[in-house]
């Protein structure tokens, strides 16, 4: 069976993988190998995957809290001895693709450190938490200094699978921007900018103290309802498909995101400058008068119940 075939299923299949062998079986060896297999043919479609498993806890040796706080997760739950089983189980891997050859080992060594330079920037502190303007970059911060990746994609750029795993001319990272702007959200996720090998200029969100991989699920999903929409006539016809973009979940905590360009959330749509609330509802309460009414309600269910009513 041709190796690109698995590529759909590779979220399914690391899902699976441990570094502990149950029952004598020969699960893991089998798993293990058709998943080396896979990425040594198509690093740039898998790698991303087993890095976001080995870097699992990135976030917090990063932060210089593992020791207090990855230990008791580990013993929470069965679920927990799992995911660290997981996690041994993919460093194990990269380790095995390092041994392939040079090439791979390159690829490899240069993949990691873009996934910690992302990690580390997605934890980084913002120092203005309300500036929504261009803000330098730290200098010593590790995006800054990836240079001479040529041999591995630029992660938010789509990449046609080829069935014999020969990849030329792939569109590399060149040069990050050395400034930053955030959006709304708690965690305050970061705009950045990248210039590819092709010259042009792409856009990043780099979201920290957030789950990716539902999302990367999500987007795998809508990859396929566009295959199925594409099989039928009339879909076709009437080109009917679902716009997606690259999720690419880096650990447990943190990821990258494609930003679509052309696009805005839909708070900003309904209740930002001039939003469609205000235009099209002119008599609502407005959501700042909502949120002070449920605030003055009070903590219990039933009253904030009631002032919601």
């Amino acid at each position: 069976i041709k190796t690109y075939k698995f590529l759909p299923l590779y979220y399914q299949l690391a899902a699976r993988m441990s570094s502990v062998t149950k029952d004598n079986s020969n699960f893991q060896t089998v798993l293990m190998e058709l998943m080396e297999r896979v990425a040594i043919e198509h690093p740039h479609h898998t790698l991303w995957i087993i890095l976001a498993l080995a870097h699992a806890y990135k976030d917090d040796e990063l932060l210089a809290v593992e020791a207090t706080v990855r230990p008791r997760r580990r013993q929470a739950s069965t679920d927990d001895k799992i995911e660290e089983e997981r996690v041994q189980a993919a460093k194990c891997m990269l380790e095995n693709l390092r041994q392939v050859n040079k090439k791979m080992a390159d690829i490899v060594t240069n993949m990691e450190k873009l996934c910690t330079a992302y990690i580390e920037l997605a934890n980084w502190p913002v120092a203005n938490k309300t500036n929504r303007n261009l803000q330098p970059l730290q200098k010593d911060l590790a995006i800054l200094k990836i240079a001479d990746c040529d041999n591995i994609l630029l992660p938010s750029v789509e990449l046609q699978v080829d069935p014999t795993g020969t990849y030329k001319d792939i569109i590399s990272p060149v040069r990050f921007g050395t400034h930053y702007r955030i959006v709304g959200g708690i965690n305050l996720p970061k705009i950045i900018t990248c210039v590819g090998s092709d010259g042009r200029e792409r856009t990043q969100l780099v979201k920290g103290q957030d789950d990716l991989r539902q999302d990367a699920v999500m987007q795998q999903v809508f990859t396929l309802v566009n295959e199925l929409l594409a099989g039928e006539v009339e879909a076709r016809r009437r080109q009917l498909k679902i716009r997606t973009y690259k999720v690419i979940p880096l650990s447990q905590k943190c990821g990258l995101l494609q930003w679509c360009e052309g696009t805005k959330p839909l708070g900003e749509y309904l209740i930002g400058s001039n939003g469609a609330h205000t235009r099209y509802r002119p008599n609502d309460w407005s959501a700042k008068n909502c949120r002070e009414h449920l605030q003055a309600a009070g903590n219990k269910a039933d009253q904030r119940l009631k002032a919601y009513q």
